[in-house]
């Protein structure tokens, strides 16, 4: 035992490389020769020594070891390697970019598209047809596409900017002395390197793809922003050519256009059927107004609305007290003298309202207006004048969500839910908010406070929408269907339950978009449902169980087939598997499918085909190939192929490795013959 255990073995790898034992081999593996000088040393220091572990780390370990091996040519082969796989900045900027989208699902890669696309403006050709990088606000889009905003800013794509500003009117005061307006907080998203634009091979084939339809959004925005500054005049509405193609547009592409887009050409279509449908009148003189009525400039108007609203105040209360003086009694709607005319009656004016509710109305009007820093700073005065005042409350959160000053928002909707407890008006409105920043699983907790004091479609529906953004597919779908139930011709609540469920029940997914089209939908939502029910039917929608179409190799015994035919059947009810087909065309074994609905079949029935081989003594790994429906005329949902491998042809073993041999003969080998041609 002491001869066998302090013996050391000889290595002839260790003749020819000058390397030490301690750096290549295993200390615990008894037949290396650096465990035999461990043994030895046991013995020398008595079993003091047991053990040993090399005291670096396992980088410079094989540092050492390349820095052994290294000979001229292996050290040019390393550099030239180093090289070629160096990446420059460039290249990496568009490899991150790649990675995020491809991170993405499917719907999740739509929105991204819509958002890039919306960051870049595209140049006419008189222009030079070149793209430029810009910047949206953050209202510009909706829940879904703020979500990917998210992922792609996370993954440094994009990048959001916040900015706060003052009461950007300064002329209109504040409805009470010392109350004071909330700061807006905009929010803008663009590129978070603009060099992206120039050499981004995906996006560039996006816009190029689309670039007819998003130079037409670009001229429809500056339509849009020309509406917004004239006060949404309406003689800065579409009209003729223009509103024809933007009807068009709204109708193919309403997915790839905003709120705020979609609104302007709606307003712009009730606009020229009001238009249409006036009847022809020959003009009439202008009405004229009483001397004592004061007309301030137009320009004033514009300016400021408050002194016209308070002359008009002001002329109301005087008329209201004259006829007080006459009658000797007050009156709740004082009579005003109408203007001079032929046919004149006397007209019955209702005093204005007071107080809290006059604030409000002063909210409203101003928010109509689109000032929202005048409108939450009536509301913030009503509920100074009335604590109580749940309106105010909730219009408030409202419009400071609308600045995007969501912390505000907050506020006065926790000051609503104190008004009033068992109203669920202000956690459907938080809820909402919620969403509107991504806060998924925040809304879900509101929504469902909400149902539990009052029941109802929309609640449901908003809380299946917060689900789905938490990719609570199974939830949302519930959440929608309880909406249906409640309120069964909600075109919204079907339009989302068959998007969700049409990926594993087609069928269910058809006869929602179908109901969709027996319902008073927009063009927009008949239009989808239209679309829709003809790509199912294209894509020839599978009626009844999923079919697995199972091809052999011609010469294989038929017994052996029909065999795995009857196991599977067995193993994938309720698949239909169709009779074996002999096929001459080469294959080692595949599973193929035509749509992305059938891929998670396929993988079943490639690890259920593999499982029983295996038990039949034929080992195989199945590859999963996805072609184009499009390619072939017979394909249809809920079919895959299966394409054995032979089963007759022996498998090949097992081979090791090669071990190289020496170039000439050494003196133990004077022929040269190959006495270890394999290694273990």
């Amino acid at each position: 035992e002491y001869w066998s255990g302090v013996e050391v073995p000889h290595r002839v790898f260790y003749a020819y490389e000058e390397v030490l034992a301690p750096f290549k081999d295993d200390a615990h593996d008894p037949k290396t020769v650096l465990a035999a000088f461990l043994r030895l040393t046991g013995h020398v220091t008595r079993g003091d020594v047991v053990d040993y572990r090399l005291p670096i780390a396992p980088d410079v370990r094989q540092r050492y070891l390349e820095a052994y091996a290294e000979t001229p040519l292996t050290a040019q082969a390393t550099q030239a390697r180093a090289e070629a796989q160096r990446e420059s900045a460039v290249e990496m900027l568009v490899r991150n970019a790649d990675a995020a989208i491809y991170a993405l699902g499917d719907e999740q890669k739509a929105a991204a598209q819509q958002v890039l696309c919306r960051l870049v403006r595209i140049g006419r050709e008189d222009e030079g047809g070149n793209s430029y990088p810009i910047r949206a606000a953050m209202s510009d889009f909706d829940f879904a596409q703020r979500s990917v905003i998210a992922d792609l800013a996370r993954r440094g794509v994009l990048a959001v900017a916040t900015e706060t500003r003052g009461r950007e009117n300064a002329s209109i005061p504040p409805p009470l002395p010392g109350v004071r307006v909330a700061a807006r907080v905009d929010q803008s998203i663009g590129f978070a390197d603009a060099r992206l634009v120039a050499i981004w091979p995906m996006l560039a084939r996006w816009l190029e793809v689309d670039r007819e339809f998003l130079i037409w959004r670009q001229q429809l925005r500056s339509y849009l922003a020309d509406w917004e500054r004239s006060g949404r005049d309406a003689g800065a509405f579409l009209s003729g050519t223009l509103l024809a193609e933007a009807k068009l547009s709204l109708h193919r592409r309403g997915g790839d256009l905003n709120a705020g887009e979609r609104s302007y050409i709606e307003a712009s279509v009730a606009h020229a059927e009001r238009l249409a449908s006036r009847p022809k009148a020959a003009a009439s003189a202008p009405m004229p107004l009483p001397a004592s009525v004061a007309v301030p400039p137009a320009a004033a108007l514009r300016k400021s609305p408050w002194p016209m609203i308070l002359a008009a105040l002001a002329v109301i209360a005087v008329v209201a007290l004259g006829v007080l003086a006459l009658t000797g009694r007050p009156t709740s709607t004082p009579v005003v003298p109408a203007v001079a005319s032929a046919a004149s009656q006397p007209t019955l004016v209702v005093a204005p309202p007071s107080g809290a509710d006059a604030q409000i109305a002063l909210g409203d009007q101003a928010s109509s207006a689109g000032d929202l820093v005048a409108a939450a700073a009536a509301y913030t005065g009503a509920l100074a004048l009335d604590a109580k005042s749940l309106e105010a409350a909730l219009k408030l959160g409202r419009t400071l969500e609308q600045q995007n000053d969501f912390e505000g928002a907050d506020r006065a909707y926790q000051q609503a839910m104190a008004i009033a407890p068992t109203d669920p008006s202000a956690w459907l409105e938080r809820g909402a908010s919620l969403t509107q920043q991504g806060r998924y699983a925040d809304a879900v907790a509101d929504y469902t406070h909400a149902l539990g004091l009052r029941a109802d479609a929309d609640t449901y529906f908003n809380r299946g929408a917060a689900n789905e953004g938490l990719k609570q597919f199974n939830a949302a779908v519930v959440d929608y269907g309880a909406a249906l139930v409640a309120k069964p011709d909600f075109v919204a609540a079907l339009l989302a339950r068959a998007r969700l469920v049409g990926v594993k029940n087609a069928p269910a997914a058809r006869a929602d978009y179908q109901k969709v089209l027996t319902l008073p939908a927009s063009p927009a939502d008949l239009a989808l449902a239209k679309a829709q029910i003809k790509a199912f039917a294209d894509r020839g929608v599978a009626s009844g169980p999923p079919r697995v179409v199972l091809q052999y190799r011609a010469g294989d015994a038929a017994s052996a087939v029909d065999t795995l035919r009857k196991s599977l059947i067995e193993a994938l009810k309720p698949a239909t598997v169709t009779l074996p087909e002999a096929v001459t065309t080469r294959s080692d074994g595949d599973v193929r499918y035509f749509f992305v609905d059938d891929e998670a079949f396929a993988r079943k029935v490639a690890s259920t085909t593999e499982l029983v081989l295996a038990n039949q003594g034929v080992r195989v790994q199945l590859k999963l190939l996805r072609l184009d429906a499009k390619d072939f005329a017979n394909a249809r949902s809920g079919s895959v192929e299966l394409w054995l491998p032979s089963l007759t042809a022996p498998q090949a073993l097992p081979r090791p490795d090669f071990v190289q041999r020496k170039l000439t003969p050494s003196k133990s080998d004077p022929d040269g013959s190959p006495r270890e041609i394999y290694k273990k």
